[in-house]
């Protein structure tokens, strides 16, 4: 068997090309943003009242205040899938709020912890028969020997 042995052609300059990383919230990040014209809570809000108005429409829709005609002229109903729908819009509201609340308030743990209080550690400097008194007028007997 013979082997061929190939030149490979190598790339020119540095082995490896390194992408510009921008981590969410540096000054990079928030210039890039500014330089595409993006502002992040402006299209959270932009969304969220396109969501109110379709959820207008499916409330008009679920009361038959607006009738949801087919292509032949018949009425469209309110069905499972319709609902579905319906619900889901709800379920995307409240994860645009819940986005767009820490922007206005400070966020709440989620996780609630139970505070556990130890009872005091007790150090007992007298002994049994011993009396402790902070009393500076008190008399204390230091001629007595202990047996």
């Amino acid at each position: 068997m013979s082997v061929n042995k190939a030149l490979i052609a190598q790339p020119e300059g540095p082995l490896r090309k390194s992408k510009k990383r921008y981590s969410s919230g540096s000054k990079a990040a928030v210039h890039r943003l500014e330089c595409l014209g993006f502002d992040p809570i402006v299209k959270l809000v932009e969304q969220f009242r396109r969501i109110e108005e379709e959820l207008e429409y499916f409330d008009d829709w679920r009361s038959l205040k607006v009738v949801h005609c087919k292509s032949d002229g018949r009425p469209r109903h309110y069905t499972d899938n319709t609902c579905a729908v319906h619900l889901s819009l709800y379920d995307k509201l409240i994860a645009i709020s819940e986005k767009l609340l820490r922007y206005r308030y400070g966020r709440v743990p989620e996780i609630q912890e139970i505070e556990h209080r130890r009872a005091p550690l007790v150090v007992q400097l007298t002994g049994e028969n011993e009396v402790f008194s902070i009393d500076p007028n008190a008399q204390i007997d230091m001629d007595e020997d202990d047996d």
